[in-house]
């Protein structure tokens, strides 16, 4: 019996072991994303050294930016596109979704909501109707001051659609925690 005991405290230790391992890791990631933007807008004029904006690939380690959400201390970078791929570190940009910062478009990101608190879009159910989040790119900051925040099921895709006359930013998530039933939406329309 004392034999058992000992081998399951050891399980036990392995799994925590490895989830703080797992957790380190995908906390780095995030931080050279995060660190490749930064150094991005302090070394170079982004817009310059574009030439066609068409060929440049985006992906998990190409950030097209970080998203702040200071009333829950979220900083994020995001990437181009929304696969299981690019969020394990990172929330994405929903392709063919609008364009950042331009009136008519709404430009929508998705996100997990991790199991660990104050990780991606775990807490994004706190952000509340008035409150402010900002997009930085890598020329060019964006804030956005939250106008809608509703529940859905996950077949109302109208929640991309653009408004006429508006420049919007959508958060998405899924909803309730730890489930995929609904999607929390988070509107942020930017100011002018």
């Amino acid at each position: 019996m004392k034999k058992l005991g000992i081998l399951l405290i050891i399980i036990g230790i392995s799994i925590l072991a490895f989830v703080g391992i797992e957790q380190y890791m995908a906390y780095k990631e995030r931080e050279a994303l995060i660190e490749t933007v930064v150094k991005s807008q302090e070394k170079r004029d982004y817009k310059e050294n574009i030439k066609d904006q068409n060929s440049i690939q985006y992906n998990a380690k190409n950030p097209v930016g970080i998203l702040e959400i200071p009333k829950i201390n979220l900083v994020v970078p995001i990437v181009e596109g929304a696969t299981q791929e690019t969020l394990k570190n990172a929330v994405g940009h929903i392709e063919g979704t609008g364009r950042l910062g331009e009136i008519n478009n709404n430009y929508c990101i998705a996100g997990h909501r991790s199991h660990t608190t104050g990780r991606f879009f775990n807490r994004l159910d706190e952000v509340e109707i008035g409150d402010q989040f900002t997009i930085k790119t890598k020329d060019k900051q964006f804030i956005f001051t939250v106008v809608n925040k509703m529940v859905v099921t996950p077949d109302k895709v109208e929640v991309l659609n653009p408004i006429e006359g508006k420049s919007l930013a959508t958060l998405i998530t899924c909803h309730p925690l730890y489930s995929n039933r609904q999607r929390l939406i988070v509107v942020g329309e930017l100011k002018k």
